[in-house]
Order: structure tokens, then C-alpha cells, then sequence
């Protein structure tokens, strides 16, 4: 065996330096670590492009999440408006140029590696919850909408939702540390923000900061540690403060954590905010009001889409670029700014007995719609959790916006 791998990789040191960074680029963080580490040519060939390899290493696992990562990593070099014009013009720009114009500094790029590793972190945690769900609800059949693996655009979907999520939550932070004595400000920058996403894309972010939310409560809950004398409320507030805003924070406890305790992961997964009642549990958790639903924004529920389409591109790389993700379609269709707890239409006062049951049901389907995280997964899956999920809904499309027809 050594016999074979010796040669194979002397053949490959024998490359062009330009070919071997190229091989570099299109690897993973691990593979490239190990290449690294194998080879004094390759590490030699990494060294001499560092920055331009390791972006273009996590750009392979993000997708189109590294123009987030991009702007997620500068959050505090610039002002906010400029900031945000910056987040903007990435988001347009072809999938060529999601690194153009990056800087080549260590700090920033190490800063996106911890963002790449955390993301990735959360995105599997996220899927193991989920999927565990499926597998319990469906009987494990039809094992396509319970397995582990993600497809390329589902993880992306995931990605880039955490991402987002993150650099909302550090910009909303930073007008309030940056404009103290201008009352209401900080929320004009998070309009200006969410500006620049779609309905889909604000439902998206909304559903994995609730996540995150459920499971700072869980962690808190599933400890078998706890301090003396001191109330859980205030264990819990501590932990609010510390992890619940910064991912980064919250990877670091849980690892220690469950290195401490193998048990601790099993128990957070069969905690009520994973586990729920067979109607799962209701999403909107947070402590942010601008992540909750669009009712806070100005009108948002009587500002149609425009005739020519959003007025930013779609931003997801899904199974058609130019539509938003399959499950959003097929739930919502094309109309309206609804997202969050305002997708679901709420009856008129007057509405009679039978409406109200029928009220009740479909509100079960729609909390398990936006538990199961339907706007991230690929039509194959949906179709099948349509069908093992949704108990009271039809098949026709746009089902979410015409609940009562």
C-alpha cells in the first residue's frame, strides 16, 4: 500500500505550481490540511497564496453563503450604510466574483474559516434534528426524507441561513453600542438590511435563529451541571447573553459540554424543543422582534410583488436559480411579503364554528411546515413530507396563501 501512495503523490508534487494551487483550492478544510501536512511541496505552493486557497476552500462549502461570510467577517470595519451597500453589491454580483476585491489579510481570513467550520457545525446539528424527526414521524419510510445527507443546495440553503442570521444579530448589536442616544436608529438599520432578502430568505433566517433559541434552551435544560445556588433562570440568562447571540460562543460550550457528557446530545434531541408533541413544536421563538415575522415592517402584508419580479435576484444557487426554493413555492406561491407567523392568515372574528376547527387543524400543519424547515430541502424531499407531515392539506400549490378556500 505504501508502495502505491508514495508514487502518486511524488506524481502530483510534480504539477505545475499553478496546477497544484488549483488542486488545492477545490479541496475541503480537512483535505487541505492534510495535503499540507503530507507534503513540503504543497505546503510551499499553500504558503505562497494562503489567503486566495483557504477562501476559495470555504467558497466550496458555503456556496453562495461565502458573499454572507464575506461581509460577515468585516462587520465593525465599516459603517453600517456602507456595510450594507457592500452586502448588496455581493449579492448581485455572478458566482465569479463572489471573492473579488477580498482582502488577503490572515485575520479576516481566519475569521471566515471559524465562520465556515461553525456554520457547518450548526447545519449538521440542525439536519440530525430534523431528520431524527422525520425518521420517528414517517416510520422511517420512505428513507429518502430521513437520511443524513444533504444535497449540495440544501446545505447551502442551511449555510447561508446561518450566516445571515449571524451578521443581522452583530449589525443590530453594533447600532446600539454605536448610536446610543438616537431612539428607534437601530431598527432602521435592521430595515435596510432585511431590504436586501426576499420573503423566502427572511423565513429562512427566521427559522434558524429560532433554532438556535430552542436549542440555548435545551442545552440549559439537558445540563446535569449546574452551579450552586444560583437560579437556573439566571444560568439561563448568562447563556442568552453569551451564546444565543454569537454561534462561534455557543459551538465552543456545546463541545465542551458533550466531551464532558456523552449522554448530553441525546438528551438535548429528546428535549421538548426537539422532541414536541407529534404536531412538533410552534417556531418563532427569539429574542429579536425583527426576526419574529414581517409584521413589524410598514405594510408589509399590502405591498405585492412588484409585476417584473423582487427587486434584488433570487440569492439562492437552488434546483432553479431564478425561483425561490421549492417548499416556499408550493406553500406560498408567488404573492405577497408575508414571512415569519404572518404567513399564516389569521380568520375574521365572524367566521363560523366549522371554520375555526378547520382554523385549528391547518395551524398544526403550518407550525410542523415551518418546524420541519420546508424552505430548505430540495422538491424530492418536500413532496414526500408533504405527504407524511402535512395532515390537512391539499396538494395544490400555494396552499399557505389560500387556507380557507
Amino acid at each position: 500500500m505504501a508502495n502505491q501512495s508514495g508514487p502518486s503523490l511524488s506524481m502530483l508534487e510534480l504539477l505545475l505550481p499553478e496546477l497544484l494551487e488549483i488542486i488545492l483550492a477545490a479541496t475541503g478544510l480537512d483535505d487541505l490540511h492534510a495535503f499540507i501536512r503530507a507534503s513540503p511541496t504543497l505546503y510551499r505552493v499553500f504558503c505562497q497564496t494562503k489567503a486566495s486557497i483557504i477562501l476559495k476552500v470555504c467558497a466550496n462549502d458555503l456556496g453562495p453563503a461565502i458573499r454572507d461570510a464575506i461581509i460577515l467577517a468585516s462587520v465593525g470595519y465599516a459603517r453600517e450604510d456602507e456595510a450594507v451597500a457592500a452586502w448588496k453589491d455581493r449579492l448581485l454580483s455572478r458566482k465569479d466574483r463572489w471573492l473579488k476585491g477580498v482582502s488577503t489579510d490572515e485575520a479576516l481570513t481566519g475569521i471566515v474559516v471559524t465562520i465556515n467550520r461553525t456554520v457547518q457545525y450548526f447545519v449538521d446539528f440542525y439536519t440530525r434534528s430534523r431528520f431524527t424527526r422525520f425518521e420517528k414521524r414517517l416510520g422511517g419510510q420512505p428513507k429518502d426524507a430521513c437520511t443524513g445527507t444533504l444535497s449540495a443546495t440544501e446545505r447551502e440553503n442551511l449555510s447561508q441561513a446561518f450566516v445571515r442570521r449571524q451578521a443581522i444579530v452583530n449589525m443590530y448589536r453594533l447600532s446600539l453600542d454605536t448610536r446610543p442616544a438616537q431612539a428607534g436608529s437601530e431598527l432602521a438599520v435592521i430595515d435596510h438590511i432585511l431590504a436586501l432578502f426576499e420573503p423566502w430568505e427572511k423565513e429562512q433566517i427566521a427559522q434558524v435563529d429560532s433554532f438556535v433559541y430552542d436549542l440555548c434552551i435545551a442545552l440549559q435544560a439537558c445540563e446535569k451541571t449546574y452551579e450552586e445556588g444560583v437560579p437556573r433562570m439566571q444560568i439561563w440568562q448568562r447563556q442568552y447573553g453569551e451564546y444565543y447571540p454569537q454561534l462561534p460562543a455557543l459551538r465552543r460550550k456545546m463541545t465542551q459540554a458533550a466531551a464532558a457528557d456523552a449522554e448530553l446530545m441525546n438528551r438535548i434531541l429528546a428535549s421538548r424543543p426537539f422532541r414536541g408533541s407529534d404536531s412538533m413544536t410552534w417556531v418563532g421563538k427569539t429574542a429579536w422582534k425583527f426576526l419574529r415575522d414581517s409584521h413589524w415592517q410598514p405594510n408589509p402584508s399590502t405591498s405585492p410583488l412588484p409585476p417584473s419580479g423582487p427587486p434584488v435576484p433570487c440569492n439562492l444557487t437552488s434546483q432553479s436559480p431564478v425561483e425561490p426554493p421549492w417548499g416556499w413555492l408550493d406553500a406560498v406561491g408567488h404573492t405577497g411579503n408575508r414571512w415569519g407567523d404572518e404567513l399564516y392568515v389569521k380568520l375574521p372574528l365572524f367566521a363560523n364554528r366549522h371554520a375555526w376547527i378547520l382554523n385549528s387543524l391547518k395551524r398544526e400543519d403550518f407550525d410542523r411546515w415551518r418546524w420541519a424547515g420546508f424552505v430548505f430541502w430540495d422538491r424530492s424531499r418536500v413532496k414526500i413530507l408533504n405527504r407524511g407531515l402535512l395532515d390537512h392539506v391539499t396538494t395544490s400549490t400555494g396552499w399557505l396563501a389560500n387556507l380557507y378556500e
